[in-house]
């Protein structure tokens, strides 16, 4: 079937209203064999489709694999704004993950492992909230036969090395490390060294989401974290005391084992 679309393509893309659930049962059948790329003719029109009717991503799953790499990532808000906590729409989350990064015959896969997680932390698809979040979650557990992860830690690490250099970081970046450390029992190493990062690059300075993934993070990584406190400055480590309480006090305590020259910078902390 998925050799001859043409006489089908017309029926799919005038379905009537209330017929959604026909319409993508067929694309579903005109795709179902994911070791093969989707028709560009089929791909085509179901993408216009989607915007002249103003469709959802359950249109696009089966087909991803056959976008290039732009329009993929133009789409993926649609894909991940599927998500809603429950595993019907993760089941076709991961499918479509699944697809963008699977190398075809004499084609390569759309997307690389990396490149799709750095696609998770666009703007786009950080604005659906709690979903980007679960797409992440979603990525992350995918898993072979034999329960280990089908993207390595490696690609973790180089993800988020890139995504902490981008002129704009993304708030999700921290609470993807902060997944990756406790889920895969990960190096503590690498998520302080982010923060590390972030504090190179004056994270105060940036948007209030991400100084405010900053604080969450710096605080659920303790006491690795604190040797950090040396390399903030005053006026950013009292927002961080302001932020959080519970993470001023651990500041504090920290800081008050200090020697005495090391304290003088801090006293405005015990007042």
């Amino acid at each position: 079937m998925i050799n001859t679309p043409a006489k089908i393509i017309p029926v799919i893309t005038a379905f009537p209203a209330g017929a959604d659930t026909l319409a993508l049962r067929m694309i579903f059948l005109l795709c179902s064999d994911s070791t093969r790329v989707p028709p560009k003719e089929l791909v085509q029109a179901v993408l216009t489709m989607c915007d002249v009717r103003k469709l959802d991503g359950n249109f696009l799953v089966f087909l991803v694999n056959g976008m290039d790499r732009e329009e993929a990532l133009r789409r993926l808000p649609m894909i991940v704004g599927l998500l809603n906590g429950t595993e019907g729409p993760r089941g076709l989350v991961r499918e479509s993950f699944m697809r963008l990064t699977t190398s075809y015959l004499n084609r390569p896969s759309v997307l690389s492992p990396t490149q799709l997680l750095m696609g998770l932390h666009d703007r786009g698809v950080v604005a659906t909230g709690e979903s980007a979040v679960e797409a992440v979650a979603v990525y992350e557990s995918m898993a072979k036969s034999d329960g280990t992860p089908i993207f390595s830690t490696t690609v973790f690490d180089t993800a988020l090395k890139l995504l902490s250099e981008q002129e704009n970081v993304s708030p999700l970046i921290l609470r993807t490390a902060d997944a990756y450390y406790r889920r895969r029992n990960g190096p503590a190493g690498t998520v302080i060294k982010l923060l590390n990062t972030l504090i190179e690059r004056k994270v105060w300075q940036m948007d209030a989401g991400i100084m405010l993934e900053f604080v969450n993070s710096f605080k659920t990584m303790q006491p690795g974290t604190l040797a950090l406190v040396k390399s903030i400055p005053p006026d950013a480590l009292k927002m961080m005391v302001e932020m959080d309480a519970q993470l001023g006090a651990s500041i504090r305590e920290y800081v008050g084992k200090m020697p005495e020259p090391a304290r003088k910078p801090y006293k405005w902390l015990f007042k």
